[in-house]
């Protein structure tokens, strides 16, 4: 990535001494927890930077990717890619340029059947030293599964770039693709492609998609033309004056420009998102002191009453700490159960629908449409196994959250977003970087792309995928293809969508078993954590409601001054925090 401007170094020192001072004044006032979350935020890393690209095939998607980073290829290299994921890399020393990726995790120089995709070291990038880009398919278009399947790779993309063509604005499917893309992430471009050299043809059809863009989804997500013949035809020119130019003339310059302004941005996440963090942790320390100097003014029969309240709060605080992983295990299993019915019923969907149209078909003739359809069926699960798991995670979430909120009353829980959450981070670190394909799909999808293909009908170690049935039996795709539709080749079929469904929710329900086992000594104590916190915290209201009640006249003008200054200081540590920010935003 391009090095960082004076501005952003600016930045980040402003936001680094920020930081510095509130996490000192967090720690004066015994509240060390969101200053530790916050610091170890500052202290980490986002992912290698990397692009994203989504989009229908024939839109021009891959000749971006190959001039932004060229790489060798080959025509039949390209014929295998179809429907398979291909992954641009920097050069690596000892390894080999090019590899194919299996699901499980594996890797070869050769290529074979079970590949998922290629993994190609690129022989430069314009986008940066460091940079990967993931070009992924999209055969039967954004509605289907496929493109559901790359829609869930993105959460730890750095930069997602939509590509769609000039021929007419976005459409609803492609808006509401769109929309399900930006739930977990921010970076969003869309490029609007043309293979002529008239650039200015595209100009209307950007200005509309802009507009829908903003009026549908938000502001602000860029959009831009770019002619990938007038900028293949711009590299192909020794004269770099023309070269310039004609680069700019055909949107490249631009679209440069934009991608590379949005992974700088990914790269100052770690910072913004410490600022952000320890500015809510300071604003609930603000609202802590102001409970304690509303206690200064109060009379003795209030401070009474007071007290009263804040003792069983208290309590109410230790029990909810004890039981937390009573409450737990109890949520987990609720949500264990819902994913378990869930797949179940969606699965049942799936076999009934898949049957019917297995049946309408006439005839297999030829390997290649058997190949088709083996990979329509594991599109079809892998895109199920994917919402179906993505639903429970969100549901995790939601029930961690209302259980913990509920117990803290909601202030301090607020203080976490996407980023912070101890669930979510825990998340992060077990399901990996998804743009690993070689990793990332197994760590998303379980211990293989789709677990129980390896014992049913699509066995992808057999290159036409027809290995299968009882014993000594012939797989029904053979019978389907010599048009033989007997009863018993049709029961047979039934038996195996059957099966094959309920090993997919059973792989589905001890995937789920399998997080669960990595992510409970992480979470649990998080919580524990937060929940100490809060105890302390009000264990310190009911002290100075206790130290109050019968104080002097003279004391608790001591004390109410002090609380005073404590809130001067975090009003001026908010202030820094804010200057801070303000300077990332401008970046």
């Amino acid at each position: 990535m391009a090095t960082l401007s004076p501005e952003h170094l600016t930045a980040r020192r402003v936001g680094h001494a920020a930081c510095t001072a509130a996490w000192s004044l967090l720690r004066t006032h015994d509240q060390p927890v969101v200053a530790e979350q916050a610091q170890a935020i500052a202290a980490g890393r986002p992912h290698a930077p990397s692009v994203l690209f989504l989009g229908e095939p024939g839109k021009g998607k891959s000749t971006l990717v190959h001039l932004l980073s060229p790489h060798e290829t080959t025509a039949s290299m390209e014929e295998r890619l179809v429907n398979r994921y291909r992954r641009v890399i920097p050069p690596r020393t000892g390894s080999a340029p090019l590899r194919w990726l299996g699901a499980e995790g594996s890797a070869s120089d050769t290529f074979h059947e079970g590949a998922v995709g290629v993994e190609v070291e690129w022989s430069s990038c314009a986008l940066g030293d460091d940079v990967v880009l993931l070009d992924t398919p999209c055969e039967g278009g954004i509605d289907g599964p496929q493109a559901t399947v790359s829609r869930m790779l993105v959460r730890a993309a750095s930069v997602g770039v939509f590509v769609t063509d000039a021929g007419a604005p976005l459409l609803q499917p492609e808006v509401d693709y769109l929309r399900a893309y930006l739930r977990p992430v921010d970076a969003l471009v869309v490029v609007v492609t043309k293979i002529d050299t008239f650039p200015d043809s595209w100009s209307e059809v950007v200005e509309t998609n802009t507009q829908v863009l903003r009026d549908h989804l938000r502001s602000g997500i860029p959009v831009v033309g770019v002619s990938t013949t007038m900028a293949a035809h711009a590299y192909r020119q020794d004269d770099e004056a023309r070269r310039e130019l004609l680069l700019h003339r055909s949107g490249w310059t631009e679209l440069l420009s934009v991608v590379s302004h949005e992974l700088r941005r990914h790269a100052e996440l770690p910072m913004a998102n410490a600022l952000r963090m320890t500015e809510a942790g300071l604003k609930d320390l603000r609202s802590h002191l102001g409970q304690r100097l509303a206690v200064t003014h109060a009379s003795d029969q209030d401070l009474a009453e007071a007290m009263a309240v804040t003792e069983a709060e208290v309590n109410r605080l230790k029990e909810r700490q004890q039981e937390w992983t009573l409450h737990f295990d109890r949520d987990i299993a609720l949500v264990r159960a819902a994913l378990s019915k869930n797949s179940a019923t969606r699965l049942e969907e799936w076999r009934t629908t898949r049957r019917a149209a297995v049946r309408d078909i006439k005839r297999l003739s030829g390997e290649a449409q058997i190949s088709a359809l083996e990979e329509e069926i594991q599109q079809e699960l892998n895109a199920m196994r994917a919402l179906i798991f993505s639903e429970a995670l969100d549901q995790l979430r939601a029930v961690l959250r209302a259980q913990v909120g509920e117990a803290l009353q909601d202030d301090l829980i607020d203080q976490f977003g996407a980023e912070h959450a101890p669930v979510n981070r825990a998340l992060a670190r077990v399901l990996r970087d998804p743009l690993d394909v070689s990793s990332g799909l197994t760590g998303f999808f379980g211990a293989n792309l789709s677990y129980s293909l390896a014992t049913s009908l699509l066995h992808l170690s057999n290159p036409v995928g027809l290995a299968l049935a009882a014993a000594g039996g012939i797989g029904y795709f053979v019978a389907l293809r010599t048009g033989q539709h007997g009863k018993k080749t049709l029961s047979q079929m039934d038996y195996e969508l059957a099966r094959l469904a309920k090993e997919e929710r059973e792989a589905l329900v001890g995937q789920w078993d399998q997080l669960i086992i990595q992510l409970k000594p992480e979470i649990v104590p998080a919580y524990r954590k937060l929940l100490g916190q809060k105890i302390q915290e009000k264990g310190a209201l009911l002290t100075e409601q206790r130290k109050q009640r019968g104080a002097s006249i003279s004391e608790a003008e001591r004390s109410r001054k002090a609380i005073e200054a404590a809130i001067q200081s975090v009003d001026d540590s908010l202030v820094e925090l804010e200057k801070a920010l303000g300077l990332l935003r401008a970046l």
